[in-house]
């Protein structure tokens, strides 16, 4: 059942039919939702460099459960980022983030969340043209009112990067990561007995990123992936899939005040083994869109307002795990 390993890694499996599968998902969607919020990543400063930021956000998501009758709830959120970078010996670079979230929705208590991020990142300039690196990334998730969908992800990634111009560069990426469960049983030889072990499971990936700042305004980039997804649960392989996602991200500064975002994800999954509820003989294959737009404004050097709205919708063969979802989000930015 398992596969040769690539190397290092970082997405989350998202699986929806037994308990808990939606609260996995949006666990790590709530993951991508940070990064997207956070201020633009600023060019890397000679020296030591240390900044820091929280935000208040409130919205409302449509479909908290990502299912076919998914309640909608508003929510409020907060955020609090740390970046720091600092130079090494021998031309390396050590990038540290970290981030804390916590996601509370006021009607589907059993999905709110807290989140702890970690993110370590070693850079080595090679020459004008390549640079290399190795990381490891952590996630945990905890969720106050329904500990069977708590996690920890731990993950390790290698790089090389390319500066085709002083505005294009390219980038492959190889990924490698391990989730385990901490409350949650793996599935044995039906949906209904579990094993004695914690549910894990294994990612690898290679991802392919492409970027290039059109103009003093304008960055336009694109990103694919390929990932392959093993769990020991025993049941038809449950949880083992390959993916193959893609698609492009764009950032444009309006003015010196307002920078506007979008970005748009197609996300092809088919799973191993796992067969859809009405047809035995068919195999589940899921096909979701993902839509991002937002923007930024600088009310001053710390303050930042926010808007956001996200659109993503699962065309899958199983009729069980059929989703659309849209999230409103506004907020507010503190720079420290």
């Amino acid at each position: 059942m398992r596969k040769p390993v690539y190397l290092l890694v970082f997405l989350i499996c998202c699986v929806l039919t037994v308990p808990g599968r939606s609260s996995a998902q949006i666990g790590e969607e709530k993951q991508a939702r940070v990064a997207q919020m956070q201020m633009l990543q600023k060019p890397a400063v000679p020296a030591y460099h240390l900044t820091s930021q929280a935000g208040i956000f409130v919205g409302y998501d449509s479909n908290v459960s990502l299912s076919p009758d998914g309640k909608g709830s508003a929510f409020h959120e907060f955020l609090y980022a740390l970046k720091f970078d600092t130079p090494l010996s021998g031309g390396c670079r050590l990038f540290v983030n970290y981030d804390l979230d916590y996601l509370n929705y006021s009607d589907t208590a059993h999905f709110s969340n807290l989140m702890n991020h970690l993110r370590l990142d070693l850079n080595k300039k090679l020459n004008k043209l390549f640079s290399s690196g190795v990381g490891y990334d952590f996630s945990y998730f905890y969720y106050p009112t329904n500990a069977d969908d708590d996690y920890m992800f731990h993950k390790g990634f290698v790089y090389l990067r390319n500066n085709l111009s002083d505005r294009t560069y390219h980038q492959l990426t190889l990924e490698y990561g391990y989730k385990r469960h901490t409350s949650r049983k793996a599935l044995s030889n039906s949906l209904l007995v579990l094993q004695d072990k914690e549910l894990t499971e294994t990612r690898q990936s290679v991802a392919y990123t492409i970027g290039t700042k059109v103009s003093s305004k304008l960055v336009v980039s694109f990103k694919a992936k390929f990932s392959e997804n093993d769990s020991n649960a025993r049941y038809l392989d449950f949880y083992d899939y390959k993916s193959y996602e893609g698609g492009p991200s764009v950032q444009y500064a309006l003015s010196e005040k307002i920078d506007l975002i979008a970005s748009f994800i197609f996300l092809r999954k088919n799973y191993n083994s796992r067969t859809v509820s009405t047809d035995s003989s068919k195999k589940e294959n899921d096909n979701v869109y993902y839509v991002n737009t937002g923007c930024r404004y600088k009310i001053n050097a710390n303050n930042s307002a926010t808007l956001f709205y996200t659109y993503r919708d699962n065309d899958t063969n199983e009729p069980l795990e059929k989703y659309n979802e849209n999230v409103v989000t506004v907020g507010w930015e503190y720079r420290f």
